[in-house]
């Protein structure tokens, strides 16, 4: 007992000492500096933002438990917003418009001066100079839009500063041109300066600033408020979506659903973050938009899209089209950057030569996009290239759609790569089975294409559209002969107002040009391929070309029936077919007069006509090159020079004979694994 109550003597000594030592270390320390609020009203300088404060209890709010970063407002930068807004103090306004105001002058937590520069979300900081936005506490109120309540995220103030400027070469002009009545000074925020750096109190740091700061909106509401961007406006609209908000939805007393505004285009202008959990992801919200004023638009689509009754009756894949090539997601296309951006696309890789002396009639900045008015269009390549023609006939609905869905479209913008596209018109497709399912009118992801009762997906319609699409150099009109290479590797003849191939024979309906290529029109299934192969054809005719077998014969080339084996290929071959008379030529000569399998290499004769590595045409173009023919020794194979053009091809062999091809009926044979041209002449080794 005696123990026991000594131990518990003990432990009672110990436990003050530590309630003592609790005390003192919880003290609050005679340095400290007061509450946020209580801090910036004890200067007796800021007396109308204290007001504001007061006004709407906001001071409650800046004395809490929460942490902040404020930007105060001098007196002299009230006594200009009030001439602004044509009142004498802040009670003339609404509370919900000044707590709306006092919130976008505030951050959650505290960023001192060293870290405000790169700040990157709501709590977290990295060192990344281009993050030049930060989300005030300001969060928009909920709205009715097309009989759903729209939620928002916090709006976003924009941080301008000496290192984000040298990062990205701007100067003072950029902000002064966006901010017009504001200076640059290294350091500002939104439309203000920054006169002061942080001051500090127990909950938060406060940066005094010398302009009132208006709530900035997201891109598609600055749009939607200038009456010179109607139209624009409106186009985009079209493909607004609402969805589902269900963490608001069940956070929230006084609505039962929430939704969230978003664009399905390349730039969703009312995102103020991506819904990713990166770091930094937030910032990566930011875009140029260059919106054409009203008057422009309208000159625009009636001098391009004739076809259609008026705005309103243009497709929505057009509409789609000629938006995004407005919007540039994620650059940050200063008026700076635009003087010197010579290399500048959008995402049709059409070049953006607007600059502030150039097309710009405003400028106009939210909380998510650069904006721009401008005086005319982008003239975009998804209407002046290869996809114009089809996307704007009102008879290629299918088609187009089929292009769509499979990104093929996309392949087409670059105006420095030429293409030929075949198409076939509504009527056509839909005779050959072909029904679209269309799904949500502002995405056409949704749609789905059927073909006698079964789904296509997106590979079997590329695979379909293969036969109908090709990359080519060449001008090709439809009237002088041309010959192309399809995505699924069939040759093509074009010329005298039809296509030849291995599927047969068809006539071109309608041509129509572009600053790419051409799209002709056809009433014929370019898929049906028949197994036509070099093979087949001299097998069928061999009696045409006896001596030419008969040196297959001598070089094992040919099967127990006589026929002729498959030839060596991979992706097309050129075959030279020498004639009768050719053949008989070299007899005796070249071919010794006693010749037998033996002493002469007739399978290194035969496949030194067969060029392996490339199927050429008279109409192509090649300067003198090497290419390896059908014989390979000691594992190289034995090369041949070609020369194409001037609608000729010079073949000149390893003993410098030359054999020149000209287009006839003999020549530009097309064949399912490449092409024969009958010559006059062997080529020799």
């Amino acid at each position: 007992m005696k123990k026991l109550l000594i131990l518990i003597a003990g432990v009672a000594i110990f436990l003050g000492a530590c309630e003592k030592e609790k005390t003192r270390y919880y003290e609050r320390p005679e340095w400290l500096k007061g509450p946020l609020f209580d801090q910036i009203k004890s200067t007796g300088e800021f007396k109308e933002f204290v007001k504001a404060a007061e006004y709407v209890d906001y001071d409650t709010y800046l004395n809490s438990r929460l942490t902040f970063t404020v930007f105060v407002p001098t007196d002299e930068a009230f006594t200009e917003y009030y001439t602004e807004k044509s009142i004498n103090s802040i009670d003339q306004l609404d509370k919900d418009e000044v707590l709306a105001l006092l919130q976008y002058h505030t951050m959650q937590f505290m960023w001192d001066s060293s870290k405000i520069v790169n700040k990157t979300s709501f709590n977290w900081w990295v060192e990344m100079t281009q993050n030049f936005r930060t989300p005030s506490v300001y969060i928009p109120p909920i709205s009715e839009e097309r009989s759903k309540n729209i939620a928002y995220d916090n709006t976003f103030l924009l941080l301008f500063s000496t290192p984000f400027f040298t990062k990205y070469g701007l100067d003072a002009s950029d902000y002064e041109t966006i901010f017009p009545g504001s200076t640059y000074t290294g350091y500002n925020i939104d439309r203000a300066g920054i006169i002061q750096d942080e001051n500090s109190s127990e909950n938060g740091f406060y940066y005094i600033v010398d302009k009132v700061l208006n709530p900035r909106t997201t891109a598609d509401k600055v749009i939607e408020e200038n009456p010179d961007f109607s139209i624009f406006s409106d186009l985009a609209s079209t493909f607004v979506r609402y969805n589902y908000d269900a963490s608001r939805s069940l956070s929230n007393t006084e609505y039962d659903s929430l939704f969230k505004k978003n664009y399905a285009l390349n730039f969703n202008m009312s995102f103020e973050k991506t819904p990713d959990n990166a770091p930094d992801g937030y910032y990566h919200v930011f875009g140029t938009a260059f919106v054409p004023v009203n008057a422009a638009i309208e000159k625009y689509f009636s001098d391009n899209f004739s076809a259609y009754g008026g705005i309103d009756d243009v497709p929505n894949i057009i509409k789609k089209y000629f938006v995004e090539a407005h919007l540039i997601a994620n650059k940050k296309l200063f008026p700076t950057t635009l003087a010197g951006a010579e290399d500048e696309t959008n995402d049709f890789s059409d070049p953006i030569l607007f600059d502030m002396s150039n097309g710009i009639t405003s400028v106009d900045i939210s909380s998510n996009a650069l904006i721009y008015g401008v005086d005319e269009p982008i003239n975009s390549n998804a209407f002046s290239t290869v996809s114009g023609p089809i996307i704007k006939n009102p008879s290629y609905t299918i088609f187009t759609l089929m292009l769509e869905l499979s990104g093929e479209f996309r392949s087409f913008f670059k105006p420095e790569i030429n293409h030929v596209a075949i198409v076939l018109n509504d009527d056509k497709l839909t005779s050959m089975g072909f029904v679209v399912d269309p799904g949500d009118p502002i995405d056409f992801t949704d749609d789905k294409i059927y073909r006698n009762n079964g789904k296509l997906s997106n590979d079997n319609i590329i695979e379909f559209l293969k036969s109908f699409i090709s990359i080519t150099g060449k001008e090709v009109d439809g009237i002088k002969e041309s010959f192309i290479k399809t995505k699924n590797g069939s040759y093509l003849r074009i010329g005298d107002g039809t296509i030849k191939g291995v599927f047969g024979e068809s006539p071109i309906l309608n041509t129509s040009s572009s600053i790419n290529g051409v799209v002709f029109e056809t009433d014929t299934d370019l898929t049906i391929l028949k197994d036509s192969t070099i093979e087949d054809y001299l097998n069928a005719l061999k009696g045409n070309y006896t001596e030419f077998f008969a040196l297959c014969d001598s070089a094992g080339l040919l099967d127990g029936n006589k026929n002729l084996k498959t030839l060596p290929n991979i992706a097309g071959i050129t075959m030279l077919v020498p004639t009768d008379d050719a053949v008989n030529a070299i007899k005796g000569s070249y071919i010794p007069i006693d010749a037998n399998k033996t002493t002469f290499d007739y399978n290194k004769l035969v496949l030194y006509q067969l060029i392996y590595e490339k199927v050429i045409f008279t109409d192509d173009t090649i300067i003198p090159t090497e290419y390896g023919t059908g014989f390979k020794e000691d594992g190289i194979r034995l090369k041949i020079t070609v020369e194409a053009g001037s609608d000729m091809i010079t073949i000149t062999d390893k003993l410098n004979n030359k054999i020149d091809i000209i287009s006839d009926s003999n020549t530009n044979m097309i064949f399912s694994n490449g092409a024969i041209h009958v010559v006059d002449k062997l080529a020799l080794f």
